[in-house]
């Protein structure tokens, strides 16, 4: 969903590949297909336990 939110902002192919970690630009196009749907906000994070460092 976020690589669509990302298109939907005017963000290239390239650049939403390279952030979302994709080896292939067909991959991101994939994901970016087909998600303009609804979607309810959740409260969930990860904290540095979780992610392995901190990050500030």
């Amino acid at each position: 969903m976020a690589s669509d939110r990302f298109k939907r902002m005017g963000y290239d192919v390239k650049s939403v590949q390279q952030m979302m970690a994709h080896t292939d630009e067909r991959v991101t196009q994939a994901y970016q297909a087909g998600h303009g749907i609804d979607y309810e906000e959740i409260s969930i994070y990860l904290d540095e336990k979780a992610i392995g460092r901190d990050f500030y």
